[in-house]
């Protein structure tokens, strides 16, 4: 399979950053923070997403390249910030949103037909997720047996539409038009507990959310039932209860998917015959956007295959524009042909414990933010096991020097994709 791009025509540019304080944005009257808010340039061309915590890193603000920006979160005055002036402090930078007030003479009864809503919700989700291309970057923790860290890895999650898994000619269809591209990872191994540090966190996404949505879009309105409504801070959302599927959801009165959850066992296939059974899930999604994209996840499963508890968390801290794959490809190249490229090789990944990076400002702030996301403690000594891709290599035997060239071709793949997602200042 030919497999390179046309990464020559690319100017890659380098950007160089000298600070790494943080603007936190909380409420003017109550002081708390304000969390999952967007900054964006005038374009809206990218968009930041502040951490559960209200907080943002200012290099990453100045990766969006605009001379100013907007902060703004639904129930909210939106706010306007030179990045120039921003830059220019040396100390972390607060900012306070105004709460908007609706007087009660303006306020009418909102009738809104249930039915009618979800019908709008399942037109605009196949809207969004048939050519919808994007790429955001996520911080993943996993644990397993309870607190056990397992791993952490700091990707590049992409998509490009879903896909059918269904069987086909007697065999699971085992792709997905998600795919994730790992640049910093590290794993922490307890020789007891044996083979189960192979972690299944890149397929999460890739397979499970990829189903759930094809099921919600096929979903007749009559099998999903309105259980509440209510308006919070001029936010109209409706929570529906899907009994078929053992889940709930929450809809924004523009049809927006804002969070899906569950409890109760949901059985999924992962790649490799291997099963998990998902014992909860709570999967939030950026509101009044143009891209479905999923920005936390704490899911709960059981790896039928070690009969083994594990729990996944994810936060996406970088939304894109659109990006169309098909452009960076060589003419007649099959765009599916990319999908499943990225696919074989999100595993190719080098777990590098003693990386600078896991010492510098941008993953202590991360680590905070998933602190406060997942209620967990600070970080503790642990058992690092390190492994480069030649020792990954290594260990496979079995290979043919074909394999082997084929596998190099393609980790050499990887990390041209990744500096060409660097030149448009989309990678870590």
């Amino acid at each position: 399979m030919k497999t390179s791009f046309l990464f020559s025509l690319v100017c890659i540019l380098s950007v160089q950053m000298t600070f790494s304080q943080s603007l936190q944005v909380v409420d003017l009257e109550t002081k708390d923070p304000v969390p999952f808010y967007h900054v964006y340039d005038p374009a809206k061309t990218s968009i930041l997403m502040g951490g559960p915590d209200g907080k943002v890193l200012i290099e990453d603000i100045a990766l969006l390249k605009a001379d100013s920006v907007y902060i703004s979160h639904l129930g909210y005055e939106s706010v306007k910030l030179a990045t120039g002036e921003l830059s220019q402090k040396n100390a972390d930078i607060k900012i306070e949103l105004v709460p908007l007030t609706y007087e009660l003479d303006e306020v009418e009864a909102q009738i809104v037909d249930e039915e009618k809503l979800f019908r709008s919700f399942q037109t605009a989700l196949k809207n969004k997720l048939v050519k919808r291309e994007w790429v955001v970057r996520t911080h993943t923790l996993e644990f397993v047996s309870g607190d056990k860290f397992l791993t952490e890895e700091y990707s590049l999650m992409g998509f490009g539409g879903l896909i059918d898994r269904k069987r086909s000619q007697g065999k699971e269809n085992q792709y997905s038009n998600y795919f994730w591209i790992t640049e910093y990872s590290r794993r922490d191994h307890d020789k007891n507990l044996g083979r189960v540090w192979y972690t299944t966190n890149k397929q999460i996404l890739g397979m499970v959310l990829n189903d759930l949505l094809l099921e919600l879009q096929t979903l007749k309105p009559k099998q999903v039932q309105a259980i509440e409504s209510g308006s919070s801070k001029g936010k109209y959302s409706v929570i529906f209860r899907i009994a078929e599927l053992n889940m709930e959801l929450i809809l924004s009165e523009n049809a927006d998917l804002l969070k899906m959850s569950w409890k109760g066992p949901r059985e999924h296939y992962l790649l490799r015959s291997e099963n998990i059974v998902i014992e909860s899930a709570k999967i939030r999604f950026f509101e009044n956007n143009e891209l479905l994209v999923p920005i936390s996840m704490d899911i709960k499963f059981t790896r039928e295959a070690t009969g083994l508890d594990h729990r996944f968390l994810m936060l996406a801290s970088f939304i894109t524009s659109e990006l169309d794959y098909s452009a960076l490809l060589p003419e007649d190249y099959p765009i599916q042909g990319f999908y499943n490229l990225m696919g074989g090789i999100t595993g190719f990944d080098v777990y590098n414990s003693k990386s600078t990076f896991f010492s510098g400002a941008k993953a202590r702030f991360e680590t905070q933010k998933m602190e406060a996301f997942g209620g967990i403690s600070g970080e503790k000594d642990r058992d690092w096991v390190d492994l480069s891709f030649e020792e990954y290599l290594a260990s496979r035997t079995e290979l043919t020097p074909e394999n082997l060239a084929m596998l190099n071709e393609r980790y050499a793949f990887k990390l041209r994709f990744i500096e060409y997602l660097r030149s448009q200042g989309l990678a870590w």
